[in-house]
């Protein structure tokens, strides 16, 4: 049961996912605004879990059945109807198909769950992409050892390897979002080596830049689908270096990256918290299509909130 003082206090937002870099920054940017926040972690061990911001911190497995349970319980004794802030892909995942379950005691604002699917599988968001009219880089789906050969005799190289989608056995065995191969040889090594850390994996052509040719549009659109806030920003460091996430980035202005995005999600009647990543090919211009993130914060939530763009 909650405390005569939560009882009295606004509605909860329920960050899941305090364990992540996005699960802290957003926990701290709502509580800024005091906004009380109950938090989920699945590692009680994480750094992130020492912050005095939330009210309460609950042990939970965020990837799994039992979040869905333990929000369920949870429901009834909140004070008015919470706030859903899933931060990582997995607890995305599980909340938008179990979103009905929870429907009496939180907003969940998400897209339908058919989008949320085209978007979070990236072959489908490339597809996505082409319908658009946007470009993406050249890729194909790994789905075996011949088919990973297959690749390797016609691939240019330097390439990425990456999951078609992260699974909770993927973060598990590296913080690495993707890996960059400089040949043939290396990229079966490498293939063997991962392979079964997800269902299937993706090659994809190397655009031609540095970390700082890396742009981001996050954007929030409402329930009717209305484009509510958006906030472009670039990376200039990212860790690991080439393939990570960005350690130093800036608000900058770049006008491609903006319109091929809202077109993307504008297509789609896309509601809630969205991204996509796109790089700038340093010898051509064009900006490419990397990957989205969708129906949670992401690492550009504290520099959109100090550039004054609430999005969460």
């Amino acid at each position: 049961m909650l405390s005569n003082k939560q009882e009295k206090s606004l509605p909860y937002a329920i960050v899941i996912g305090l364990d992540t870099m996005q699960g802290l920054q957003a926990a701290r940017i709502l509580a800024g605004h005091g906004i009380p926040v109950i938090a989920l972690v699945g590692d009680p061990t994480h750094h992130a879990c020492h912050t005095r911001v939330c009210e309460k911190i609950l042990n939970v497995d965020t990837t799994g059945r039992e979040l869905i349970t333990v929000l369920r319980e949870m429901g009834p004794s909140l004070p008015a109807k919470a706030v859903i802030f899933p931060c990582h892909d997995q607890s995305v995942r599980l909340i938008s198909s179990h979103r009905d379950e929870l429907a009496d005691w939180y907003h969940v604002v998400m897209a339908s769950p058919e989008v949320m699917d085209t978007m979070m599988v990236k072959q489908r968001f490339y597809e996505l992409a082409e319908e658009n009219e946007v470009p993406f880089p050249q890729t194909q789906v790994l789905e075996s050892r011949a088919a990973a050969e297959r690749a390797a005799s016609v691939l240019g190289f330097p390439c990425v390897v990456k999951p078609v989608q992260r699974s909770s056995r993927w973060d598990k065995m590296t913080m690495v979002k993707a890996f960059r191969v400089e040949s043939a040889d290396e990229f079966l090594e490498l293939y063997d080596r991962v392979h079964d850390w997800t269902p299937a994996l993706m090659v994809q052509q190397w655009i031609d830049g540095t970390d700082a040719d890396l742009y981001s549009c996050n954007c929030y659109f409402d329930r009717e689908s209305n484009l509510v806030a958006s906030f472009v920003a670039r990376k200039l460091r990212q860790w690991p270096p080439r393939t990570g996430s960005s350690c130093l980035g800036e608000e900058c202005r770049n006008d491609d990256v903006l319109t091929q995005a809202i077109r993307i999600f504008e297509s789609v009647d896309y509601v809630g918290l969205g991204y996509i990543e796109m790089k700038r090919d340093a010898r051509t211009g064009i900006h490419y299509a990397i990957e989205a993130n969708v129906g949670r914060p992401t690492g550009r939530s504290a520099i959109a909130e100090a550039g004054g763009v609430e999005l969460l």
